[in-house]
């Protein structure tokens, strides 16, 4: 069947089959010290629901084996990892992450874990979804260039995602980037990942990688990061490009694979970017800016006009001739703006979107949230400041810019406590915000002022202030009937807390109720959230205008609501720290206002929660 292929097509054949061999079945990584172990213990029949059929993969930490669904409630074909007893001291570690991060991640190229658990005789399993294909090289050789990239770019994409979950991969390869018959990409084996900024794992050490593809700092021992996925990825493109004679493309995969850390991709977003702006034949970072490289690019994207032109100058030489090269010159420096404004725009998003995010429900990660908001507010500045940025990308500007704020100073929230830095970019927000025309635009307003008067009213103590701001909020939503529910019951609460703060409690106590009755039905996380804050508002309201027993009632709601917020969201810390707060609320109040045995019951709740959120 193969005789008839040339002989490029057999050589790399040849290669991807010694790859393969090499990778040991791709899932897991061989790690040092470990060995095959020929008079193994067999495998348990069944673990959990599933039953193990065969082995179909096998490496120095555990195997891997085809399952079939065993409990009779529905037919599902799965991938069970089960550890080696040999290599249980030294990779029990690396396999218990495993897990933990495979249950953080949900993205479709990313391979589901469905179960886990511990044998009978103590080895652990992990059972996952099972996807049948072919490594992502291997799936690239009869592919156009354009092919190639959109396979690359959904692999990128979910990598990029496990990063704004804090998971550096650590063990990118093509064996670990499968592609089924329908060109669907799954990416699986996070075996060796690890938390990024946390540095190398202790128990296993640095050692568990895939030379081939480490970056040089992996291999000089530092832990996974962000530049050693970048630097994976790298080389996987240059794989997948094998054949091509796209100078570009092999140009993206050189600057994500440089020796030099600083010299590569700043994130996979980045690299990506670069990816979208050659797909729509503009200019890449990459590439070293020459002007004959922007010129070739503008022809190639303006053939029919660039021809004409042409035409033209058997006419009109000379006139044509100072009408082109100053097409030319400007389309090189909008060129130029497009991909720094991409730039931007890309890193931008991840860094205020994604990152600041996810480290703001960690304990623990004061100096990366630091770090992240100085990246945030430089790539949101030049953002801001591209006068030819459209309209949608204006309004990202200001979206980041008012989630940049709440990171450095919301009160109430995890913040960095820069407050001059939290208003300075509300401000900039509003003004972005008001060179656009539309709802979308209306409603982000409407936030920022929600978040002014909050910073103005805590911060400052300056409530007519605060409510001068409430009052603009209201009269936008007034224009805009179709506002979210929530953003309304939002208007509601904040004007009810700057009225508790001005001391006219029974208007607060009046506004609050309107808070109640505007909130959305549902679990939704900030749902709950902002149930609660309502009903801890209305414990305040009633404490001050009415005595402490009025306030009971209200904190139990909230405290009841929080509870379940936390049964929903097990893992998220700003919830855990609103819900020690509720305890210790309805504690002290109950204690102050006669009724000292379920206030004693309470602090024993709290007690008993308080070492699992101390770090907090």
């Amino acid at each position: 069947m193969l005789k008839n292929e040339s002989e490029a097509v057999l050589a790399r054949l040849e290669a991807l089959e010694a790859s393969v061999a090499r990778a040991q079945g791709a899932i897991p990584t061989l790690i040092p010290g470990s060995a095959d172990c020929e008079n193994a213990l067999p495998p348990p029949q069944k673990v959990g629901s599933f039953r193990l059929i065969e082995k179909i993969g096998h490496g120095g930490m555990g195997d891997v084996w085809l399952g079939k669904r065993d409990d009779g409630l529905y037919e599902q074909k799965v991938a069970i990892k089960l550890i080696q007893r040999h290599a249980l001291v030294r990779a029990a570690a690396a396999f218990d992450d495993e897990r933990r991060f495979l249950a953080r991640l949900e993205h479709p190229n990313i391979a589901r874990l469905i179960d886990g658990g511990v044998t009978e005789d103590g080895l652990p399993w992990l059972v996952m979804e099972f996807v049948e294909g072919v490594p992502i090289d291997v799936a690239s050789v009869h592919r156009t260039d354009h092919q190639r990239v959109a396979l690359f770019i959904r692999v990128a994409d979910a990598v990029q995602y496990a990063h704004s979950q804090l998971v550096a991969h650590a063990d990118l390869k093509p064996p670990n980037i499968i592609v089924d018959e329908n060109g669907r990409v799954k990416l699986l084996d996070f075996g060796i990942a690890g938390l990024i900024g946390t540095g190398a794992r202790g128990a296993v050490g640095s050692g568990p990688v895939t030379r081939e593809y480490a970056s040089p700092e992996r291999l000089k021992g530092e832990g996974p990061s962000v530049g050693d996925d970048v630097f994976a990825l790298g080389k996987i493109f240059a794989r997948m490009l094998e054949g091509s004679k796209d100078t570009d493309l092999a140009a993206i995969a050189r600057m994500a694979q440089n020796q030099d850390r600083a010299l590569r991709y700043g994130s996979v977003a980045s690299m990506i970017a670069d990816l979208d702006r050659w797909r729509a034949r503009l200019p890449v970072s990459a590439v070293t800016d020459r002007w004959r490289y922007r010129a070739k690019k503008f022809v190639g994207r303006h053939r029919v006009g660039v021809l004409a032109t042409a035409g033209s100058l058997v006419l009109l030489s000379a006139t044509s001739v100072i009408a082109t090269s100053s097409y030319v010159r400007a389309e090189r420096e909008r060129g130029e703006a497009l991909a720094r404004f991409e730039d931007a725009r890309g890193s931008a998003h991840y860094v205020s979107f994604d990152l600041l995010n996810s480290l703001a429900a960690r304990p623990g990660t004061l100096a990366l949230r630091i770090n992240a908001a100085r990246v945030a507010q430089h790539y949101l500045d030049r953002l801001a400041e591209s006068r030819s940025a459209p309209p949608a990308a204006r309004l990202e500007a200001a979206e980041g810019l008012l989630r940049l704020a709440a990171a450095q100073g919301r009160p109430g929230d995890p913040n960095l406590g820069q407050v001059d830095a939290a208003k300075r970019n509300l401000q900039r927000a509003w003004q972005l915000a008001g060179e656009v025309d539309g709802t979308k635009a209306q409603l982000l307003k409407v936030r920022i002022r929600l978040d002014q008067a909050r910073l103005v009213s805590i911060a400052e103590n300056n409530i007519d202030r605060a409510l001068g701001y409430l009052g603009e909020a209201r009269n936008l939503l007034d224009r805009n009937k179709t506002a979210p529910a929530l953003l309304r019951a939002q208007y509601y609460f904040e004007l009810t807390s700057s009225l508790e703060w001005k001391g006219e409690y029974a208007a607060a106590i009046r506004t609050v109720h309107m808070a109640k009755a505007a909130l959305p039905p549902g679990e939704a996380r900030d749902t709950l959230l902002l149930n609660a804050a309502i009903e801890d508002l209305l414990a305040e309201a009633n404490f001050y205008s009415v005595g402490g027993m009025a306030a009971i009632a209200p904190y139990r709601q909230a405290l009841a609501v929080l509870e379940r917020a936390d049964a929903l969201f097990p893992k998220d810390q700003i919830i855990a720290r609103r819900l020690m707060r509720a305890r210790w609320a309805l504690a002290t109040t109950i204690v102050d206002n006669g009724e000292p045995g379920r206030g004693a019951q309470t602090d024993r709740a709290i007690e008993r929660h308080w070492p699992e959120h101390r770090c907090f």
